[in-house]
């Protein structure tokens, strides 16, 4: 049989997160810190706290159940989680900076040879990237495969928050 197309899982096969669970959470509190005072409001500590853990859980029990989470029901659970006290329009805000933080300061590592073995595959046959995304979703994947120069080398991403399915 003729190989025609390899898929590849973004997460144990291309990357891995930065540092452990601690030291990510460390960085995130700080960062979130950060924002809030760049927003002159310090009023929300307890989104500095917290708010990735809650937007997490949150993900993790929908896909659970076979729900796929959206931004909007991602806000209104962490609206409800917050007592309705802390504004949609922060919330919102956080979860955005929250995307960016996994983008930059955050940004995961690439597994050693992984960046040579899709340029490798990738003039051999199409690629395509299958994975769930849980917390960070499909367009922060695509922004960490472009900072690496990769997203060029796949024929296309199947995201599990835009497909609508886990895989």
């Amino acid at each position: 049989m003729e190989l025609k197309v390899i898929s590849i899982d973004f997460w144990g096969t291309l990357f891995l997160h930065t540092g452990s669970p601690l030291f990510r959470k460390t960085i995130r509190t700080q960062l979130y810190n950060d924002h809030l005072q760049s927003l002159g409001d310090r009023n929300y500590k307890i989104i500095s706290e917290n708010f990735y853990e809650t937007i997490d859980t949150y993900v993790k029990d929908c896909w659970k159940r076979g729900i796929c989470p959206t931004r909007g029901s991602i806000i209104e659970n962490v609206f409800l989680k917050y007592n309705y006290e802390v504004p949609k329009n922060i919330l919102e805000n956080f979860l955005e900076f929250t995307y960016k933080i996994y983008s930059k300061e955050l940004l995961p590592e690439p597994i050693i040879g992984a960046q040579e073995f899709v340029q490798y595959l990738s003039k051999r046959w199409p690629l395509y990237i299958i994975s769930d995304t849980f917390t960070l979703f499909g367009s922060v994947l695509d922004q960490v495969l472009i900072k690496y120069n990769l997203l060029t080398y796949f024929s296309g991403q199947f995201y599990s928050d835009q497909v609508g399915r886990s895989k």
